[in-house]
């Protein structure tokens, strides 16, 4: 699934890149949605491009890990 794959990213990205920001590159207006959504569950900041088509997201003094995966999320409500 594409939010998970998403989620997964933006854990790898607050665990290990030294990079204060990540691109989503080339997305379509439901997957930018998504991008959005979860990087707002971090606590982090989340914009489109100039072209708006991706979405950049960074790191902040409030991110933080969330409690639950959305991947256990899912499990629990099958």
């Amino acid at each position: 699934m594409i939010l998970l794959k998403m989620e997964q990213e933006i854990i790898d990205f607050i665990s290990y890149e030294s990079n204060h920001y990540k691109e989503f590159l080339q997305m379509s207006s439901y997957q930018r949605m998504l991008v959005h959504r979860v990087a707002a569950c971090f606590g982090m900041d989340h914009n489109v491009d100039h072209t708006g088509k991706s979405v950049i997201i960074n790191k902040t003094s409030n991110m933080r890990m969330t409690d639950i995966s959305l991947g256990k999320k899912l499990i629990e409500e099958e």
